[in-house]
């Protein structure tokens, strides 16, 4: 994406560019982020990104909900017998509460939850068990993860065993919409990101 940096830009409230992937499972649409650039975004970029992956829910007609993912939930107890557990959680846990922080003080009316866990953004049975103070209308649509690593393996995992369909990496964040091919695209990968990138020409209003 090195040409596309240099020539289109990043978009001037933003610090760097993200890649999200879309996955399908049946009717369902999951946006996932930042599955493709950032390796481990620091709190402010973490939230940037759960911003643009949000804003390109909207382009694709999804009302977005977004959950800033861990392996915890901001609900779980911090005290008592879980002191010593709480006192070594690896620093990504607050990392994800200070990009909620910073996300929802930009955006107020943005429908953000974290640090809450997988199951309980997507299950409302798990979220009312694990999480039942969360500020999410309905199961997440939005799934931001704490680093690269985690988003990969997750999306990949959705395409291998979960039964899902991949489209992307769509670039989120350049002044114009673009995006990439990735390596081995076949013919239907590149009609569908070509469909994308008209996509979001249409919603941003771009000629």
């Amino acid at each position: 994406i090195r040409p596309a940096l240099e020539i289109i830009r990043v978009q001037d409230w933003l610090s760097r560019v993200a890649g999200l992937y879309i996955v399908t499972v049946g009717e369902r649409a999951l946006f996932f982020a930042d599955t493709t650039i950032n390796i481990d975004p620091s709190p402010s970029e973490l939230a940037e990104i759960a911003i643009c992956a949000a804003e390109a829910a909207r382009q694709f007609g999804a009302e977005p909900r977004v959950a800033m993912l861990s392996f915890s939930n901001a609900g779980e107890e911090r005290g008592g017998e879980d002191m010593d557990r709480a006192s070594t959680l690896p620093p990504g846990v607050d990392k994800v509460r200070q990009a909620v922080a910073i996300a929802r003080e930009r955006f107020p009316d943005l429908e953000i939850e974290g640090e809450i866990s997988a199951d309980a953004a997507l299950s409302e049975d798990s979220r009312d068990a694990l999480f039942p103070d969360a500020r999410l209308s309905a199961n997440a649509n939005v799934l931001v993860f704490p680093d690269l690593e985690a988003a990969n393996i997750a999306y990949r995992l959705m395409l291998s065993v979960g039964g899902g369909e991949g489209f992307g990496p769509i670039i989120l964040g350049m002044r114009k919409p673009v995006n990439v091919l990735a390596q081995g695209s076949s013919v239907e990968d590149i009609v569908n990101m070509a469909a994308i990138t008209v996509r979001r020409a249409q919603a941003d209003g771009a000629r």
